[in-house]
């Protein structure tokens, strides 16, 4: 494979990892926005607004995390596929952000940092050794 084939596969992938994390992140909140509406119309259960405010707090919070990650990964996806200033950097941040993705972040930031920091990568990028 040449290195504008793996600079566009792994453009690809960030954009793919991202959508995926935007995906999990709606369905997760409809499942804890779910259980809080659940917990509110139980009657006689006195800690049900209790437990409905932590899982609204959590679930804003939890939606705000994965969205920055995505960002990220969208951003670098982009600006990977484009070949934009900047595209190596944003790519490297969101290899690392990947790998803590099991299993499938993984595979895509040990393929990105394998690419982006190897020969080929400062070539496109040219960055200097």
């Amino acid at each position: 494979m040449t290195a504008k084939e793996h600079n566009k596969i792994i453009g690809i992938l960030h954009l793919v990892e991202g959508g995926l994390q935007i995906f999990g992140v709606i369905i997760l909140a409809l499942g804890i926005f779910g259980a809080g509406f659940y917990f509110q119309s139980i009657e006689n259960f006195e800690k049900a607004e209790t437990i409905v405010k932590v899982l609204i707090i959590g679930a804003v919070v939890l939606a705000v995390l994965s969205f920055l990650v995505a960002f990220v990964n969208l951003i670098a996806g982009w600006k990977i596929l484009k070949e934009k200033s900047g595209a190596r950097k944003w790519g490297i941040v969101a290899s690392f952000i990947c790998l803590l993705n099991i299993p499938l972040g993984t595979v895509i930031g040990v393929y990105s940092l394998w690419f982006l920091l190897g020969v080929e990568g400062k070539e496109i990028y040219h960055v200097k050794s």
